[in-house]
C-alpha cells in the first residue's frame, strides 16, 4: 500500500515560476500525496494561482498567511503535514516527475529515516548549468558518518529540499523562526535522530540559481548569520561521539570562505574575519579531507597563501 507523502510548498512573490512547480508535483507518477501549499504573504498573483489549483486537484491544501519567513513557513508545513513522510520544494524550483515515486521505494526499501539526492541547477531559461551530485550511486550512512560529511554536497549536506524525511524526525525540532540560513541551523538536528541515511548520486531536483540563493548574494551585516548557523552545526557535530572534527572543521571552513566570497562580490570586506580565517585553515587537513573536491582544496590553499591573489581569481572565475 502506498503511504501518504506530504510535499510542502512555501510560496511567496514567485508568480512567474509556481506554475512550473505546482506542475512537477501534481503530475508525479506517485499519486498519493498531500500536497500543502503556503503562501505566505505574496502581494503578486500567487494567492490566486495556488487557490486555481486547489479548486482542480483535491489533494491540494492552501495556507494564505502574513509574511512570516522560510523557516517558519517550514515550520508550520511539518507540523500540518498529513503524510507519513516530508519532502520540501520551494517554489521558484521543480522536481522530476519520478521523485517521489523513486524516493519512497528506495526509502521503504532500504529501511532508512532519510534518502538524500542531487541537484541540478538551472538558469533563467531552464538550462542545467551545474549537477550537484557524486558518482557512487547509493550509499547507506550512519548518524555518525551522516554528521560528517553535513557541510559538504558529496553524500549529506544541509539542504532541506533535496531530501525526503519520516515525518517524526520533526517532532520537538523547529527552524529558527526569523532567521536567514534557516537550513544550515535544523537539518543537523534531523540527521541527527535518525538511525540510517540513503544518499543517491542521482539528480532529481531542478533548482533554480535566483538572485537570493546563497551563492548569489552580497555581504551585509545579516550574512554573518550564516556564521553563527555554521558554527552551531560545527559544535554540535563534533559533541556526538564517533563523529571525525577534521572533515566538520574543514566544512566549516568552506562556509566560512563562502562568507568571504560574498564580501568579494559586494567588495565590503571585513578584514579581521578574512585575516582570522587565513590563519585558522590548516593545510594537511584540507587535503586529507576526502569531501571536498581538488577544485575546493587549491581554493583554500591560494586563499591561505594570499587573499589579494585569491580575490583576483574568484572574480576572473565568476566572470565566466
Amino acid at each position: 500500500m502506498m503511504e501518504l507523502v506530504s510535499v510542502i510548498i512555501p510560496v511567496y512573490m514567485v508568480e512567474k515560476y509556481l506554475r512550473r512547480c505546482l506542475d512537477s508535483v501534481i503530475n508525479q507518477t506517485y499519486r498519493n500525496l498531500d500536497v500543502l501549499v503556503i503562501d505566505d504573504g505574496s502581494n503578486d498573483d500567487c494567492g490566486q494561482i495556488c487557490d486555481e489549483y486547489a479548486s482542480n486537484d483535491n489533494r491540494i491544501r492552501v495556507i494564505h498567511q502574513e509574511n512570516k519567513g522560510l523557516a517558519e513557513v517550514r515550520n508550520i508545513g511539518a507540523r500540518e503535514a498529513l503524510g507519513n513522510y516530508i519532502l520540501f520544494v520551494d517554489s521558484d524550483d521543480w522536481i522530476d516527475l519520478n521523485l517521489v515515486e523513486v524516493i519512497y521505494s528506495e526509502l521503504k526499501k532500504n529501511h532508512v529515516d532519510v534518502v538524500c539526492f542531487g541537484m541540478n541547477r538551472v538558469d533563467e531559461n531552464g538550462h542545467i548549468t551545474k549537477v550537484y551530485r557524486g558518482s557512487y550511486g547509493k550509499k547507506v550512512l550512519d548518524t555518525t558518518n551522516a554528521l560528517d560529511c553535513i557541510f559538504f554536497s558529496k553524500y549529506v549536506d544541509v539542504v532541506s529540499c533535496n531530501k525526503m524525511f519520516s515525518k517524526w524526525l520533526f517532532d520537538g525540532i523547529s527552524y529558527p523562526s526569523g532567521k536567514l540560513y534557516e537550513d544550515m541551523a535544523t537539518t543537523y538536528k534531523i540527521i541527527e535522530k535518525a538511525n540510517k541515511v540513503l544518499c543517491l548520486s542521482e539528480a532529481y531536483y531542478f533548482y533554480y540559481n535566483n538572485i537570493n540563493s546563497i551563492g548569489n548574494r552580497k555581504f551585509t551585516n545579516e550574512t554573518m548569520q550564516l556564521d553563527n548557523a555554521a558554527r552551531e552545526c560545527y559544535e554540535h557535530c563534533v559533541s556526538v561521539r564517533g563523529t571525525n572534527e577534521d572533515s566538520l572543521m574543514v566544512g566549516l571552513w568552506k562556509w566560512q570562505l563562502v562568507i568571504v566570497n560574498m564580501m568579494i562580490k559586494s567588495r565590503t570586506y571585513k578584514y579581521g574575519y578574512i585575516n582570522k580565517l587565513q590563519k585558522n585553515i590548516k593545510l594537511l587537513k584540507v587535503i586529507s579531507c576526502d569531501y571536498l573536491p581538488a577544485i575546493n582544496k587549491i581554493q583554500f590553499a591560494v586563499f591561505k597563501c594570499s587573499f589579494a591573489m585569491y580575490k583576483r581569481m574568484y572574480l576572473i572565475f565568476k566572470r565566466r
